[in-house]
């Protein structure tokens, strides 16, 4: 289905038969192995805005992604960096019309940063081996990553988690406008009076 989801006369099929809702189920499944290719699956599937849209409105696919990333293992990138792949697309092609609940964007937030945080992780640990086995020179070791054309999947995933954290909406909280909130300076005025001080909101 990876492959074949490539296509999209095969995407309408799979849509049709309404494959992409078991795919989605799968992600719950304790096989680590099925997991990670129902997730590749999806990740094309997610391209697709009516797809990625009904799968949203309907399947509650990011959830389900958000809780895939929250129980994978720091230690396996590879699958991060599937689920990071199906929120990516679903934010940038499938989801743009369907609103976030507060509690999904929550979710979702926190388990893109878990992603990013253990690629970070991983990234850190892998530079300062390389580093020791290279008599801690440091220069020695740059480029090293990209050998063989890609860079590791930590590091794809470290990118990846950073720019879907940025393009992420905001939540509630965030959009309150901040002199609503009783956080605004009140205007200068001629000769050196100033307006109140920023007041919080207790």
């Amino acid at each position: 289905l990876g492959n074949l989801s490539r296509h999209p006369d095969a995407r309408q099929w799979i849509s049709e038969l309404r494959v992409d809702e078991a795919l989605a189920i799968l992600l719950a499944h304790g096989d680590r192995d099925l997991v990670f290719y129902s997730c590749g699956a999806l990740v094309n599937l997610a391209a697709d805005p009516q797809t990625g849209g009904r799968l949203c409105r309907e399947g509650g696919l990011r959830t389900k992604v958000a809780a895939l990333l929250h129980d994978t293992l720091e230690d396996d990138p590879e699958l991060l960096l599937v689920g990071v792949k199906v929120l990516s697309n679903l934010r940038l092609e499938g989801d743009g019309e369907e609103p976030w609940q507060e509690e999904t964007l929550r979710a979702v937030r926190v388990a893109v940063t878990h992603a990013r945080d253990a690629a970070l992780a991983m990234v850190a640990i892998k530079t300062a081996s390389a580093v020791a086995s290279a008599g801690g020179q440091a220069s020695s070791v740059q480029g090293a990553s990209v050998q063989g054309g890609l860079p590791p999947a930590e590091e794809m995933l470290a990118d990846l988690a950073r720019r879907l954290l940025d393009s992420l909406p905001l939540s509630a909280q965030e959009q309150v406008d901040p002199c609503e909130a009783g956080l605004c300076r009140g205007p200068f005025a001629i000769g050196g009076d100033v307006g109140p001080q920023l007041a919080l909101v207790a």
